[in-house]
């Protein structure tokens, strides 16, 4: 096998984990896709880590109250300033919590058109 064909194979695999990590996120939809991408590369950035998983826990990896503050003020430009309560870090710090709170603060702000 060669390079081409490892890396078209590993670009498989990881389009699929991206999926099925979409898929089984409590939070459905396109909007719940775009929120649950924002949301990792803002983790990501702020607490230098590349996986992150649905259950990880913003504390546990790293993050603190400065953080929380950056962190919230990268929601408020990626989604809407005020969409979050400051506190919201404290009692959905888990990556899927916080993802559903942003997903449910948008759908009250402007919901989905069917």
């Amino acid at each position: 096998m060669n390079n081409a064909e490892n890396n078209s194979d590993l670009c498989d695999v990881v389009e699929k984990d991206q999926k099925t990590a979409a898929d089984d996120h409590p939070a459905t939809g396109l909007r719940a896709t775009t929120v649950i991408e924002s949301l990792r590369a803002i983790w990501q950035e702020l607490l230098h880590v590349s996986n992150i998983d649905g259950r990880d826990d913003f504390f546990d990896l790293g993050g603190d109250s400065l953080g929380a503050i950056r962190m919230l003020e990268r929601i408020g430009r990626e989604f809407g300033e005020d969409l979050l309560e400051p506190d919201i870090i404290y009692t959905a710090s888990r990556f899927d919590d916080l993802a559903v709170a942003i997903s449910d603060a948008l759908d009250q702000r402007e919901p989905l058109k069917t």
